[in-house]
């Protein structure tokens, strides 16, 4: 991520506003210390929460649930967990509503799956096309049906 100004950077990270008044605007290097133990916190917690999701997951049957317990659950309620901390509640419901659009959009994307495989005449590629758009359809007017004013 790129910042033009330190007002856009202040913007994005309202703990960098206390840093560059703490260190009188030369926070520069504190600031860079600050996104990389970011990066750190979110790719440990997230690391930790695909773990316990995929260990979760493999009490259940079948076993290839695990990698779909394993990745999206996980890293959505890290993410949304990190968002809320840094951001507050309103941003978090904005996400929160996004992944639930996209999450029954997935749901579509999968039920067309199961029709277009289904057909031997379809080619493979007009039947993942064909899957696809239903999956971008279903997730944009799921969002402009419930989407923030």
């Amino acid at each position: 991520m790129v910042f033009r100004s330190r007002r856009c950077l202040t913007e994005a990270y309202p703990c960098a506003a206390r840093l560059i008044l703490v260190f009188g605007g030369r926070s520069v290097d504190c600031i860079r210390d600050l996104l990389v133990n970011e990066l750190i916190v979110r790719f440990a917690l997230g690391g930790v929460a695909v773990s316990l999701f995929s260990a979760l997951a493999e009490i259940f049957k079948p076993k290839s649930f695990s990698g779909i317990l394993g990745a999206a659950p996980a890293v959505a309620l890290v993410s949304l967990g990190l968002t809320f901390e840094q951001r507050g509640n309103s941003v978090v419901r904005d996400h929160g509503l996004g992944m639930i659009c996209g999450g029954v959009g997935f749901l579509a994307y999968a039920c067309a799956c199961v029709f277009t495989t289904s057909n031997q005449r379809l080619p493979v590629w007009v039947g993942a096309a064909v899957c696809w758009a239903f999956w971008f359809l279903v997730a944009a007017a799921a969002w402009l049906t419930v989407k923030p004013s």
